[in-house]
């Protein structure tokens, strides 16, 4: 018999959960349908002193490589 996956994970009662993951690779019970929240904080670019600096720098490096 070809072994299927399954989650594995330890249920309530202390037995492995034998739910099929979905295509994603995670159980709908314990794994989730969301892989999580992104990753980084891009709420950092959009105002700031630092996202400000880093502009100039991209800027003065654009156009030195220009020259």
């Amino acid at each position: 018999m070809a072994t299927r996956k399954i989650c594995g994970a330890t249920t309530r009662t202390g037995e492995r959960c034998i739910g099929r993951p979905m295509k994603n690779g995670r159980c709908r019970m314990h794994g989730g349908k969301s892989p999580g929240a992104p990753r980084g904080n891009k709420n950092a670019w959009k105002h700031g002193k630092y996202s400000a600096w880093a502009k100039a720098v991209r800027d003065l490096a654009a156009r030195e490589g220009a020259n």
